[in-house]
């Protein structure tokens, strides 16, 4: 992915993306928090968000993102098939999901339709 070095006040290098992220989830706080953290700690300047599924393919659809972090409940996801739209529609973006499911068969299901990680 994309980065660029710069040296903050303090002298030390700060690791700046250069990319543009998409935030994927239904839930305000966490998804509000969640990109809190991409600007003020990981200096990500580019922050898109999206509350529904449909929301990802309109982005996906027009804009250059570089990741995506999606929730795997967001409302609108019904299967690992949407999954494999998303990779078929945007193959160069990277994808992450987020689940609060520990059932092992959803993780394996998003993990073959081309998530490349998956934290719950």
């Amino acid at each position: 992915m994309p980065r660029k070095y710069s040296q903050a006040k303090s002298g030390r290098a700060v690791d700046e993306f250069r990319g543009t992220v998409l935030v994927a989830d239904d839930h305000a706080v966490f998804r509000i928090g969640l990109m809190q953290l991409l600007k003020h700690r990981l200096k990500v300047n580019r922050i898109l968000q999206a509350i529904s599924f449909a929301e990802v393919i309109e982005h996906l659809n027009q804009k250059d993102v570089t990741l995506a972090i999606l929730d795997l409940g967001i409302p609108g996801l019904s299967s690992p098939k949407d999954i494999a739209q998303m990779r078929l529609l945007s193959p160069d973006t990277h994808l992450v999901v987020l689940s609060a499911s520990d059932r092992r068969e959803d993780i394996l299901e998003a993990l073959f339709a081309g998530v490349r990680r998956d934290f719950t």
